[in-house]
């Protein structure tokens, strides 16, 4: 999480294309509101933080 925290994180994540982060939010049944991808990736980041979040996509 640290990683994906930081300046480089965030930029790696803004290197998939939304259709792949939303999946990644959609995984957990998470609803998104946003269209951004730089709101989809701070999304993203807060909600792998929660850890069940974080282990159900990486288990």
């Amino acid at each position: 999480m640290k990683m994906l925290k930081s300046d480089e994180g965030r930029k790696a994540l803004e290197g998939l294309d939304k259709t792949k982060l939303g999946q990644l939010l959609n995984y957990n049944n998470i609803k998104i509101q946003t269209s951004t991808k730089e709101q989809l990736v701070e999304d993203l980041i807060f909600n792998l933080d929660i850890p069940t979040n974080f282990n159900s996509i990486f288990r």
